[in-house]
């Protein structure tokens, strides 16, 4: 609707001159509404990452500690973005709640993984079985989560309301690569 809108605007300055006709309808409330939330996402994204980050970085005393926690969050959210622009999913009011989603999701994940990880760090010395050790005591259990989670909000892509749908589609598939 923005582009059609700005191409009509194009077009009403290259042929009208005379007076200065506006667009407005109850879809432009929707559209500035529509427009406003995005920001608003995009703000509070990018705060909650900030938060996280900073959190994480008190929490293990550790700078790169904290950056691993960030890596599946920012990971799992460009992945839903490039899966919507790939699959013309509306960027929308019902889309937008994805993204919180996934960093309180990701962020729980991350924060388990990263405090066995430390732990088996620690107590075995050797980062190649500090990990492996970290895959069996906190991986199977984020991976069960996870499957758990991703089949309950299946169901939604039954929904008659494509909103809903896309909802369901962009958790399950964003939940699963974060």
């Amino acid at each position: 609707l923005r582009k059609l809108i700005n191409r009509i605007n194009i077009s009403m300055d290259k042929y009208i001159h005379d007076f200065s006709p506006e667009i407005w309808s109850v879809d432009m409330r929707f559209l500035h509404l529509s427009e406003i939330l995005t920001s608003d996402q995009a703000k509070s994204t990018l705060a909650a990452i900030i938060l996280v980050l900073i959190i994480s970085i008190v929490a293990f005393r550790n700078f790169k500690y904290g950056l691993l926690t960030l890596a599946p969050l920012v990971c799992g959210l460009m992945l839903n973005f490039i899966f919507m622009a790939f699959m013309h999913i509306p960027l929308d009011m019902i889309t937008l709640m994805v993204t919180s989603i996934v960093i309180g999701v990701g962020v729980d994940d991350a924060i388990h993984y990263n405090i066995q990880f430390r732990k088996n760090h620690l107590l075995l010395g050797n980062v190649t079985e500090a990990i492996e050790h970290t895959h069996i005591e906190a991986g199977r259990p984020i991976m069960h989560t996870t499957v758990s989670i991703v089949g309950g909000l299946l169901f939604l892509l039954m929904s008659s309301f494509l909103g809903i749908a896309y909802f369901g589609l962009l958790i399950c598939f964003t939940l699963t690569f974060t």
